[in-house]
């Protein structure tokens, strides 16, 4: 059977490795790599999803909104520099508090919608 060429090496890489690999770990890679994607996919859809689902207070989610924050994602954005959201217009010590819990309990995972 002929190896497939990938542009990316990391691929590549990977390719050339698993194809040594008996239908065993083969299997178990497969396996894994589809529970993989499914967290990926799920993630996407979450982060697609409006700030509604976070149950936030209203004032939470109203300072969110003026500052054109709607998705799940765009928060997680913006949060990735905590200094972002500390300069959002109208947050006030409890709406970061409330801010900084939510988006913990996102990454890990202990939100679902």
């Amino acid at each position: 059977m002929e190896a497939i060429k990938y542009h990316k090496k990391e691929v590549q890489y990977i390719i050339n490795r698993i194809s040594t690999l008996d239908l065993q770990d083969c299997r178990a890679i497969a396996n894994w790599l589809a529970e993989h994607m499914n967290l990926i996919e799920g993630d996407n859809v979450l982060c697609q999803k409006s700030i509604q689902h976070l149950n936030l207070t209203p004032r939470a989610e109203k300072v969110l909104r003026y500052n054109n924050i709607l998705t799940i994602g765009s928060l997680i954005e913006r949060a990735s520099n905590w200094d972002n959201i500390k300069m959002l217009r109208g947050a006030g010590a409890k709406v970061l508090n409330e801010l900084s819990s939510k988006i913990t309990q996102v990454q890990k995972g202990e939100i679902q919608v």
